[in-house]
């Protein structure tokens, strides 16, 4: 089986093992974002990636358009990329944790 893009591929996945662990958040203390961790199942992720992707074609974007995706790393990044990838979109991912120099 062939896929075209990251979204077809993980689709696929998802309405196969809906129930599996799609990603594991280890627990970090420190962290303002699930400090005590999380674990999110494919069905959970594809669900969010597709309203994310509604959302998107709401507000115009589409395939062709190119996105700057300025979030740090964490699941939400992961949703958000896969929206923009199921619209064609082109993505540019930018690391906020980067420093200046890491980016030339």
């Amino acid at each position: 089986m062939t896929f075209d893009t990251v979204f077809q591929a993980f689709e696929t996945t998802a309405e196969r093992h809906g129930d599996k662990p799609f990603l594991i958040v280890p627990a970090r203390d420190g962290r303002d974002w699930s400090p005590t961790g999380d674990t999110i199942d494919y069905a959970t992720m594809l669900a969010r990636v597709r309203a994310l992707a509604e959302r998107y074609g709401a507000a115009g974007y589409g395939h062709g358009h190119r996105v700057a995706l300025l979030l740090e790393q964490r699941p939400a990044f992961i949703a958000h990329y896969l929206a923009l990838n199921s619209l064609g979109i082109g993505i540019v991912p930018i690391n906020p944790d980067y420093r200046h120099d890491e980016m030339l």
